[in-house]
């Protein structure tokens, strides 16, 4: 029994790695880089490098293969936006020489693209915000009159924060709409597309996470989650994240990834306008920041994943603790300090972690390794942010 992960850099990577390690099976992992989470932790199996999925593709593709072939992996999960953007294109010529637990590109491509899912909420009565996607600086400034200030402005791929931004009026809003074409690279917009961003009514509410599973259209398993905490500050990744219960939101969820006969995980960001209803920001169509929360909660979805590729089938689970909250006090925690302006509530709820009914991803014990080397960065990150505050002073 072994798996390949990628991206082991990454926090929810290494909470893959940690709960199927703990069930005995081989993980091995993979990066671009050697600094990697996932090297550091007693549940690695053995580590590998890659060339970067989105820039160099086919090279990316060889050595999956190569690895697979020379370890005997038997299954290969994906875990960031564009080693699982290229895994789905590939995912046929990859299922030759092992498991590919990932949606078909088809249907992938629809879920990735903002517009596109946007475009299939409204097809199927998924309440979403008004949308667009100009092609040009004209058709631009006429679809800005239709909203009101503020509004976001943001990539029609890609699922970094940096690609979302905010903006108080018109003018402000051609100048981000103008920068994030500059940016658009010129090839390869599989995975990043800044050509033509999306235009998006900004809504007041919570944002309100849907977590699933899906085997070839038939759901396994869901679970509804909010931040509490985000970096940064004014809305971006989840930085202290409390399970709930929410069927409303999951409904939702639950009708667009049908729609794509979905297979696989993901999640469906929706928040809520100012009369509550949860509308439609994105979907995730990957392994969510954030799937640390779900495990702890007693939703395995990497195991429940495992399971369907080895197996062909899981047993459908839908029971999970709520609420629970939990939260990344080192890595995360100590950024969102230094963005708030109000560092005592911050504090206090990252202090509430340490309780028997809720969690971080803290191991000193179990797998100590990683931990270390979050500290290390995070210590790295403070020198850098203060001599940096001290640059713009002189």
């Amino acid at each position: 029994m072994t798996v390949l992960i990628t991206d082991g850099r990454y926090k929810n990577s290494l909470a893959i790695l940690r709960t199927l390690g703990e069930k005995k099976i081989d993980v091995f992992c993979s990066s671009i880089k050697k600094q990697a989470l996932c090297f550091y932790s007693k549940y690695c199996k053995k580590s590998f490098l890659y060339p970067h999925p989105r820039k160099s593709p086919e090279k990316f593709i060889f050595q999956m293969k190569k690895i697979i072939q020379q370890n005997n992996i038997d299954v290969l999960m994906p875990v960031g936006v564009s080693s699982f953007t290229i895994v789905s294109k590939y995912k046929e010529e990859l299922e030759k020489y092992a498991k590919v637990p990932v949606a078909d590109y088809e249907s992938y491509k629809i879920a990735h693209d903002k517009a596109t899912a946007n475009e299939l909420a409204k097809k199927i009565n998924v309440p979403a915000p008004l949308s667009y996607s100009p092609k040009s600086l004209a058709e631009l400034k006429t679809c800005l009159k239709e909203f009101e200030y503020p509004v976001i402005i943001k990539a029609r791929k890609g699922s970094s924060s940096n690609q979302v931004r905010y903006a108080n009026d018109q003018s402000e809003a051609i100048n981000i709409w103008q920068s994030f074409q500059k940016k658009a690279p010129r090839k390869n917009q599989d995975v990043i597309d800044y050509q033509f961003p999306i235009i998006q009514e900004y809504l007041p509410g919570e944002i309100v996470d849907v977590l699933f599973i899906f085997n070839q259209g038939k759901l396994r398993g869901c679970l509804t989650q909010e931040r509490l905490l985000t970096l940064p500050v004014k809305g971006g990744s989840g930085a202290l994240n409390v399970t709930t219960n929410d069927p409303k939101a999951a409904k939702y969820g639950i009708e667009l990834m049908k729609a794509l006969n979905w297979h696989g995980v993901g999640m469906v960001e929706f928040k809520r306008d100012a009369n509550g209803t949860p509308k439609l920001l994105e979907i995730n169509p990957k392994f969510w920041g954030t799937t640390e929360v779900s495990i702890s909660a007693g939703m395995d979805f990497p195991y429940m994943l495992y399971k369907i590729a080895m197996e062909g089938d899981v047993k459908p689970n839908f029971s999970y603790l709520y609420p629970k909250k939990f939260g990344w006090p080192i890595s995360m925690g100590v950024r969102h300090l230094l963005e708030t302006e109000t560092p005592f509530t911050t504090i206090k709820e990252y202090l509430k972690l340490f309780t028997i009914h809720n969690g971080t991803n803290i191991q000193l014990f179990k797998d100590p390794n990683p931990f270390s080397l979050q500290l290390k960065n995070t210590i790295r990150y403070l020198l850098l942010t203060l001599l940096q505050s001290v640059r713009e002073r002189i």
